[in-house]
C-alpha cells in the first residue's frame, strides 16, 4: 500500500510532461500543453480549413474572413503574394506574414511541421530517427528524449 509521501509523487507525476519534464497543477493543464509536443492541431477552420493548437488562435483567425463592404458594395480583399490566402484587411495581411515569418524560422526537412525556436524543432525531429542517445547510467536502457529518461530515472530509481 502507497504511503501519503508515495500518493502525492505519484499524483505529480500525472501532471508532468514526459516530453520535458515540466509538471503542472492539473491534467487538463498537462494535456494542452502536450500540443506542444505532439504537434497536434484539433481546432479547424470550417471555411478555409486551417488547423490551430489551441481555439483562441483559430478565434483570432476567423477575424481574418470578416469581409468588409467597401463603398458601392464592392469588396476589397489583400492577398498574400506567398500562399495565395486573402485577407480582409491590409492589417490582417501584414498580420499573416509576420507570423509565417516566425513560422518558418526553424521548419522540419521531412514534414510541415515548423518551430518558432530552435530547441522546439531539434525535440521534434527525435520524431523522425529511432537513435536513442539518452542512456540510463544505472541500468543501460535508451532514450530518445532527456525527459523520458529523468522520468525513467524517478520512477525506476529513486526510493
Amino acid at each position: 500500500m502507497l504511503n501519503l509521501q508515495e500518493k502525492s509523487i505519484a499524483a505529480d507525476l500525472s501532471k508532468t510532461c514526459r516530453f520535458c519534464g515540466k509538471a503542472f497543477p492539473s491534467r487538463y493543464n498537462l494535456k494542452r500543453h502536450m500540443i506542444i509536443h505532439t504537434g497536434e492541431k484539433p481546432f479547424e477552420c470550417e471555411i478555409c480549413h486551417r488547423r490551430f493548437n489551441i481555439s483562441s488562435n483559430l478565434k483570432a483567425h476567423m477575424i481574418t474572413h470578416v469581409q468588409i463592404v467597401r463603398a458601392h458594395g464592392q469588396k476589397k480583399e489583400f492577398k498574400c503574394s506567398r500562399c495565395s490566402k486573402t485577407f480582409a484587411t491590409n492589417a490582417y495581411l501584414k498580420a499573416h506574414k509576420q507570423r509565417e515569418e516566425k513560422l518558418t524560422a526553424f521548419s522540419c526537412d521531412k514534414c510541415p511541421f515548423r518551430a518558432i525556436q530552435r530547441a522546439e524543432l531539434n525535440e521534434h525531429i527525435l520524431t523522425h530517427t529511432t537513435q536513442k542517445g539518452q542512456v540510463c547510467r544505472i541500468c543501460g536502457i535508451r532514450f530518445k528524449h532527456k525527459a523520458s529518461l529523468r522520468r525513467h530515472i524517478n520512477q525506476k530509481h529513486r526510493h
